[in-house]
C-alpha cells in the first residue's frame, strides 16, 4: 500500500497475519508429508531434520539479508525481490515433475 499512499486497517493486518501463520503451518506440514512419502525409510530422519533445519535457518537469515539489501536499495525493491522469488519458486515447483523412482547414478 506504499504506492497507493493508503492505510491498511488494523483488522486487515490482523487477518493477513493470521492467514500467514496458517499458511506457514500448512506449508511446513505438507513438506514433512512429502518427505515421508518420497524418502526411503533409512534416510527419512536425516532428510527430515536437514529440511527442518534449513527452514529455520532461512527464517533467521532472510530478514537479515532483506535488511542489508534495504540499506543498499529501497524497501520497495526488497519486497519486489521477495515476491518475485516466491512466485518464481512456486512456478518452478509446479513445472518440475515428482519422480517416485530414484535415478541411477
Amino acid at each position: 500500500m506504499v504506492f497507493a499512499q493508503t492505510e491498511v486497517p488494523v483488522f486487515a493486518m490482523l487477518s493477513l497475519w493470521i492467514g500467514n501463520g496458517f499458511g506457514y503451518g500448512l506449508g511446513v506440514m505438507l513438506v514433512m508429508l512429502m518427505f515421508q512419502q518420497y524418502c526411503p525409510r533409512e534416510v527419512l530422519g536425516t532428510v527430515t531434520s536437514t529440511g527442518r533445519s534449513l527452514q529455520l535457518l532461512l527464517m533467521i537469515i532472510a530478514p537479515l539479508l532483506g535488511g542489508a539489501l534495504s540499506n543498499v536499495t529501497s524497501i520497495e525493491f526488497v519486497f519486489l525481490c521477495s515476491g518475485m522469488t516466491a512466485i518464481g519458486l512456486g512456478i518452478f515447483t509446479r513445472m518440475v515433475p515428482i519422480s517416485r523412482t530414484p535415478s541411477a547414478h
